[in-house]
């Protein structure tokens, strides 16, 4: 079996390498959990944050989200397979936009690895929840003129229907807070949570309402 890294990059495209596993242990390079990890908010700019982070040779992402908090009972068997070689210099990091807004991920994270760093990005809610919805019909998760509920362990679900005032809005103007596109915006309710189990000096909370 063998592992790609990087050889060097241009404006143009990305070359690649193998190594093997054997290198990378002669270099005394080890699979980590992570040291910092973006929980979200998703679509908040986490994969921008993730690319400029990822520029420093310190700190080292996976290529893709693994979603270890949600999939696997013992994250550290997870991250022990899926997690990107790293030296004893580097900064092993993760980026799951979607860990945020379920408590339950912050509680499974709390017992396998309490002293990790938190960084969290926050942008404009009604931003969010449209860049949200655009997101799910650009991937085709619903059709035309149709509605699509996704239920999710804690209750919320995304509800879409063919315009985004729809989606959000129930016939009486109120708002569909249970809406997922919403629910994922209420971030006092998620840091909140979160900043139980954490103390403070572990977090970064960065704001891009702007964007």
């Amino acid at each position: 079996m063998s592992y790609h890294a990087p050889l060097n990059h241009s404006t143009q495209a990305i070359e690649f390498r193998r190594i093997s596993k054997a290198v990378f242990e002669k270099r005394n390079c080890e699979r980590r959990p992570p040291a910092v990890i973006i929980p979200g908010s998703m679509k908040s700019g986490t994969s921008a944050l993730k690319y400029y982070l990822s520029l420093h040779p310190e700190l080292v992402f996976p290529k893709d989200e693994l979603h270890i908090l949600n999939r696997l009972k013992n994250p550290l068997e997870g991250y022990e397979e899926l997690m990107p070689y790293t030296t004893s210099q580097q900064l092993p990091a993760e980026k799951t936009a979607g860990y945020l807004i379920t408590v339950g991920y912050g509680k499974k994270l709390k017992a396998v690895l309490p002293k990790t760093k938190l960084i969290i990005i926050l942008r404009d809610p009604i931003k969010r929840a449209m860049s949200n919805y655009v997101h799910i019909m650009y991937k085709n998760s619903t059709t035309p003129g149709g509605t699509r509920e996704i239920i999710q362990a804690d209750r919320s679900s995304y509800k879409i229907l063919p315009t985004f005032e729809e989606s959000v809005l129930n016939p009486d103007g109120s708002v569909r807070e249970e809406n997922r596109l919403i629910f994922s915006g209420l971030y006092a309710k998620f840091i909140r949570q979160w900043m139980e189990l954490f103390p403070a000096h572990q977090f970064l909370v960065l704001d891009d309402s702007g964007g």
